[in-house]
């Protein structure tokens, strides 16, 4: 309940419930009021937060790249894409040598095939919130894969050593790395970027 409130659109000094200042926080601005409006004031503000009225800023933003990986309101998505790609490179390394991680191989590998890819890219192509709606993501996520691992595949065919599992197990793994990597750069740097136009609001 600590985020400051700031006020998209023209600018203005109130929000639109009226008489709340910008830059308060949610539970400054909820307990500002009688406790009988405090459920209509709550309502309210969740409908201009979904509307993009009203934005939630944090008070205490990472200040450092390394603070960004570190606090997981802000990176789990990284984590979460890294811990899906190692985990699906080690059941294909694995499951020839374990039958039961089979079924396992199948679905992990449908993520590292068709989803991973053009999830990470999309992340480094759309940094900031709210840019693409989590079903318009799943999409473009599925169709980016759909169409970059192919061409992956075509380039290898024209190397000297041709097309094998572990080379583009491995084409695959760099391609989602380097995408996720310079999506982190760009999630921290809008975060950063962010934090210095509400201050200097």
């Amino acid at each position: 309940m600590g985020a400051p409130l700031r006020k998209t659109g023209p600018p203005s000094d109130t929000l639109r419930m009226g008489g709340v200042k910008m830059g308060k926080t949610l539970r400054e601005v909820v307990e500002s009021r009688p406790r009988r409006e405090r459920l209509e004031v709550i309502a309210r503000l969740y409908e201009d937060i979904n509307n993009g009225k009203v934005k939630l800023v944090d008070p205490k933003p990472p200040s450092s790249i390394l603070e960004y990986l570190l606090r997981l309101e802000y990176s789990l998505w990284f984590y979460t894409a890294l811990t899906l790609t190692l985990a699906s490179i080690l059941l294909i390394i694995l499951s020839p040598h374990y039958n039961i991680l089979y079924p396992f191989r199948y679905i992990f590998g449908a993520l590292y095939a068709s989803f991973l890819p053009g999830y990470s890219m999309i992340e480094a192509l759309y940094p900031r919130e709210g840019q693409l709606s989590d079903i318009e993501k799943l999409g473009l996520s599925i169709a980016l894969s759909l169409a970059v691992v192919p061409i992956v595949g075509f380039a290898l065919n024209y190397t000297r050593e041709g097309i094998t599992l572990n080379r583009i197990v491995t084409a695959n793994a760099v391609l989602i790395l380097v995408a996720l990597f310079i999506a982190l750069y760009r999630k921290y740097r809008y975060v950063a970027e962010r934090t210095r136009s509400f201050r200097s609001f």
